[in-house]
């Protein structure tokens, strides 16, 4: 059996009990669970990023995040964006805006110039609400 297969069983059964009052509707990332960069918890937000292709390599991909408050409902009203940046070196200003898609999906396209260690901050903002950055540390592969 695929490693893909006998993992996506595990990944809704860790989903279902960690955020017990979510749906599969609202928390099922869009695309393949094996792209998850990581997971972080701010005082507000759960956020998800996820990478299409799923093992970010050099050149273009597509990031997901997917916001939820702490109860694990959706949050549809921010504004994201996804500032990406290399840990060991520093790569200029490089902020995305991420587009809404509905019930706490975000998309945004981005470029990684180079393979090596990314480090990408989510930027929540909501209306009347200060605004909360997480950080995901990943690699980005030659190919």
């Amino acid at each position: 059996m695929p490693k893909a297969r006998r993992i996506l069983p595990l990944l809704a059964l860790v989903v279902f009990y960690a955020f017990p009052g979510a749906t599969a509707q609202t928390m099922t990332p869009t695309t393949s669970p094996s792209g998850i960069l990581g997971k972080r918890q701010s005082a507000n937000y759960l956020v998800t990023l996820i990478s299409d292709p799923s093992a970010p390599t050099r050149g273009p991909a597509t990031l997901e995040a997917l916001v939820t408050d702490a109860e694990g409902k959706p949050i549809d009203d921010a504004e994201l964006s996804f500032d990406l940046d290399m840990t060991n070196m520093r790569m200029g200003k490089n902020i995305v805006a991420a587009a809404s898609q509905g019930k706490g999906h975000y998309l945004g396209r981005v470029r990684f110039s180079m393979p090596g260690p990314w480090r990408i901050i989510v930027r929540v903002a909501r209306p009347g609400q200060a605004p909360e950055e997480l950080r995901f540390d990943f690699k980005v592969n030659f190919r």
